[in-house]
Order: C-alpha cells, then sequence, then structure tokens
C-alpha cells in the first residue's frame, strides 16, 4: 500500500521584483513518481474543483481591477501591490473587490511581519539537508513545478518549528518562480512512508 498522498497548491501574490535567490533544493536521488511520469497530459485530468476563474480581460473583470487598485491607494501596501497580485486576488473572491482587497492584505501583512522576502539559502540550509521538502528538478505532465515532502524527515523539536515555516515558503517561492505562462498551480507530493508520532507536530486546543 502507498501512503504518498498528493496534492495542488495555488499561487499566491508575489512580493514585487521577485526573490532574492534561486536555488532549488532536489536530492538527485530522488525521481518523481512513476506514475505522474509516465502519463501524458492526454491521459490525466486536473481537478476542476481545484481551479480558480481564469483572467479573460472581460469587461467586469477589468472594472473589479481598477476598483481594487483604486482601493489600494490609501492602503499602506499601495507600494508593494502588483497588478498581478490584484488580478490573481480577484480571481479567487470571484470578483468580490472587498473580500479581495481583505485577503490581498492579510497576505501582504503576514510577509512583511515573517520576512518571507529577505530568506535566502544560507537561512534554510540546515532544514534544507534534512530533505524534509525540496522543489524537485522535473516538473508534472502539466509543466507545474513539484514539491516533495516526506514527513518522516521531520523530526518534532529537533529545532524551532518556525525553521520548518522559513522552508517551506523559500520552496514555495522556488515553485512559483517557475511556473510556466499561464498555469497558476504547484503539484505537492507528500510522502508518509514510516511516519510516526515523533514527526507529527501536535497543537492543543
Amino acid at each position: 500500500m502507498s501512503y504518498t498522498t498528493r496534492c495542488v497548491a495555488s499561487r499566491r501574490g508575489r512580493a514585487p521584483g521577485g526573490s532574492h535567490v534561486s536555488h532549488r533544493m532536489c536530492p538527485p536521488r530522488v525521481a518523481v513518481p512513476r506514475t505522474l511520469a509516465a502519463k501524458t497530459s492526454s491521459s490525466v485530468e486536473i481537478d476542476k474543483s481545484l481551479s480558480i476563474m481564469q483572467w479573460t480581460g472581460a469587461p467586469e473583470q477589468l472594472s473589479a481591477l481598477e476598483s481594487l487598485r483604486n482601493a489600494f491607494d490609501s492602503s499602506t501596501y499601495n507600494d508593494e501591490v502588483t497588478d498581478e497580485q490584484l488580478r490573481w486576488f480577484l480571481m479567487d473572491r470571484k470578483l468580490d473587490v472587498d473580500a479581495a482587497k481583505q485577503k490581498l492584505e492579510t497576505m501582504l501583512e503576514w510577509r512583511r511581519e515573517f520576512g518571507a522576502d529577505s530568506i535566502t539559502t544560507t537561512d534554510v540550509a540546515k532544514e534544507a539537508a534534512t530533505g524534509k521538502a525540496y522543489l524537485h528538478t522535473q516538473s508534472d505532465v502539466f509543466g507545474r513545478p513539484v514539491i516533495v515532502v516526506r514527513a518522516s524527515k521531520h523530526v518534532k523539536d529537533a529545532a524551532p518549528l518556525v525553521e520548518s515555516q522559513r522552508l517551506c515558503v523559500f520552496t514555495l517561492e522556488r515553485a512559483l518562480e517557475r511556473l510556466p505562462e499561464g498555469q497558476d498551480t504547484v503539484l505537492g507530493i507528500f510522502d508518509l512512508r514510516g511516519f510516526k508520532n515523533k514527526n507529527a507536530d501536535m497543537v492543543r486546543g
């Protein structure tokens, strides 16, 4: 029985100017599962429920974009937000301008507080060396970047949890850099083989 699971992560807004590093973490000894590598695009379908609205430049989309852009004129994030971010969050919120603004500002605030734009290869080197998560060198059959997470490589309390969080952010940022034109999702493969209690970060309510 296989304990490898997959999920698809949607694109999130990127900081202006991109990130500061382009290092790709991927142990060369690990390959994309044959079930992914062997299938062709004609035999694989993306779950439509995971898709968001597509940007077509329709009048109602352009009107919503203009409204959202104007809404950020008085925002403290006005100098940071990009048209790409505005479009993505509008599609994610089905052109609800208020909801898109609230979600986008929450994302930008978190990135500021976490320092997402200043994470470097050196910052995540120790956690990356565990092999717990990395960006694969190969894309899937749709050209999407592939992130592999090996749960058994994460040992609870072996390092502060924030270090794992930095590795997560860093890896996702590298994946977003590799998104092909017209693609807005990243494939995540979660390998649960060998997973034990010591690998779980339990949170009590």
